[in-house]
């Protein structure tokens, strides 16, 4: 008669602690990142080359914004940096500065997404000078010398900016529904250290802000997960225009816009069935607000596994990066703590690219109660259990345990 057995690895320890590994052995159309979606007129655009009404906050400071004609991408003129009056893009790199050149746009009641773009060219280094992009409310006022930081009224727009010495174009998607129906301070920071520095600074043209009148959906979650079955759910965007959804389930992590959904559903939630067990799926949502507001972009993907079935013994977990059964195993960590089980570290494995690892320190004394446990198996004989382990280092007396069950409970 066969029995299903589970293999449990217990490390449960109650003093001071070493790292231990563990090893088992034997409209309009807009493309942005290949994405489509409908774009409304422009909430604000500008090319500098005529009356731009954006506001320097330069100071004293050695390098400084202005607009002028040293440097553009199309047209004649462009916003940039420079330590001599805008005659040219250039900067004092010895000079410590930190400058902000911002523009007050006033943002349409019921907007939420919005497409961010400019174009932008900037060396400097990437430890010290660069430029960031912020969106702010009117009431904070940049000050020269000072950088801005996170804040719950500030957001951050991609990271700092510094590359080659060409131009390029940086497009990207924003929820700005705080917002909606006020006025936005959009700002251009430029910072460098005056340690070293490689010209030429920050210059940007072409800026555009554009409501997407299709709002993606968030907050994608899965739950009931078996061997065949998930359940997935999503959160609907603010906007109400949607139709319905579309998703789209692959093997593959690969999707475009021009990618053929899944299947679509009125509703937040999608059943999903006739999956394959032991198998890694890419999930993806989108909003359909019909014919004349077109798709959001895509959700995700978002990467759930289904179950496994029993195994039949013999069996070799290597947690390699090759191992098809090392997403069988299950991590619980009990007291949800930081400190847990991982099956695919790279640190110093016994053979292969990988090993399972608990990142256990002596000078961080903790109780843990956390669990590797295997895959279920098909028991019909008697077998041999053989593993190889190895502790990093430490002086401490050091434990763990090895159960089986037939019910997931130790035993």
């Amino acid at each position: 008669m066969k029995k299903k057995l589970l293999l449990i690895l217990l490390f449960a320890l109650s003093s001071l602690t070493v790292i231990s590994n563990i090893y088992k052995k034997e409209a309009i159309i807009k493309q942005s990142n290949t994405f489509t979606y409908l774009v409304t007129t422009p909430i604000y655009t500008e090319d500098f080359e005529g009356t731009h009404n954006w506001v320097f906050v330069n100071g004293a400071q050695t390098n400084k914004w202005f607009v002028g004609s040293a440097v553009n991408n199309g047209g004649t003129k462009s916003l940039y940096i420079s330590d001599n009056n805008g005659v040219d893009n250039q900067y004092d790199t010895t000079g410590m500065s930190t400058t902000h050149a911002y523009k007050d746009i006033v943002i349409p009641t019921g907007t939420a997404d919005v497409e961010l773009s400019f174009d932008w060219r900037s060396v400097g280094t990437g430890w010290g000078d660069y430029f960031n992009v912020w969106i702010v409310p009117t009431s904070f006022l940049p000050g020269p010398g000072a950088q801005i930081f996170p804040g719950g009224d500030r957001i951050q727009v991609g990271g700092a900016f510094n590359g080659p010495p060409f131009w390029g174009n940086y497009s990207t998607v924003l929820n700005i529904s705080a917002y909606a129906g006020q006025t936005m301070r959009l700002v251009f920071q430029w910072t460098n250290t005056g340690w070293d520095g490689v010209q030429t600074p920050a210059a940007i043209d072409n800026v555009l802000l554009n409501t997407i009148t299709c709002s993606a959906p968030s907050g994608i979650n899965v739950q009931n997960v078996t061997t065949t079955e998930a359940a997935l759910t999503w959160t609907a965007p603010i906007t109400t225009n949607m139709a319905s959804y579309d998703y789209y389930i692959s093997e593959t992590n690969n999707i475009t816009g021009t990618t053929i959904p899944t299947g679509n559903v009125t509703t937040t939630t999608v059943n999903l069935d006739n999956l394959t067990p032991a198998t890694q799926y890419y999930f993806w949502v989108r909003s359909n607000c019909g014919i004349l507001d077109g798709n959001s972009l895509w959700t995700g993907p978002f990467t759930f596994f289904t179950q496994c079935v029993a195994i039949n013994l013999p069996y070799t977990e290597t947690f390699n990066s090759d191992s098809s059964t090392v997403n069988c195993w299950t991590v619980i960590n009990n007291n949800n703590d930081s400190v847990q089980w991982n099956t695919n570290t790279t640190w110093s494995p016994f053979e292969g690219d990988q090993s399972a690892h608990i990142p256990i320190f002596n000078w961080n004394p903790t109780v843990n109660d956390d669990y590797l446990v295997s895959p279920v198996f098909n028991s019909n004989g008697v077998y041999r259990l053989k593993y190889y382990y190895r502790i990093g280092w430490g002086s401490d007396p050091q434990s763990f345990s090895v159960k089986m069950s037939q019910n997931g409970e130790p035993e």
